[in-house]
């Protein structure tokens, strides 16, 4: 039969807490219990803070990125306005349609966008017109 070996290991952190509590309670500092278990709580605090940054940072950029999108499809109107149409386009009729930024050759077939020479379908399109 093979031992099972395990390992455990406390990390600096730790040892620093328990560093400071044998001090605290041997009344070699006179520290709070505050400072005295810091070396528990700051790198979460560390950690919380770190994951709110990167939170807000992601925030902002889907926020100019949704600004971005929606003023390039203005744009885009802009150009192809004689073209444009609204509503439910014809069956079959040759368009072309804008999803994700980017601009398929396809058919309106079965309530959904189709790519042209592909089994790709789309519910929606930001912007489409015939070609």
């Amino acid at each position: 039969m093979s031992e099972k070996k395990s390992s455990s290991s406390i990390s600096f952190c730790g040892l620093l807490a328990i560093a400071f509590i044998v001090l605290k309670l041997t009344k070699v500092i006179s520290w709070s219990w505050l400072w005295v278990l810091s070396p528990l709580w700051i790198p979460l605090a560390l950690a919380l803070v770190i994951f709110i940054v990167y939170f807000i940072i992601k925030l902002i950029q889907g926020i100019l990125e949704s600004k971005n999108h929606n003023s390039w499809i203005k744009e885009e109107a802009e150009k192809h306005k004689a073209e444009w149409h609204a509503g439910i386009p014809e069956v079959n009729k040759p368009l072309s349609f804008c999803v994700n930024k980017k601009w398929h050759n396809g058919r309106y077939v079965d309530g959904k966008f189709k790519i042209i020479g592909s089994d790709t379908y789309f519910e929606t399109a930001e912007a489409w017109y015939y070609k």
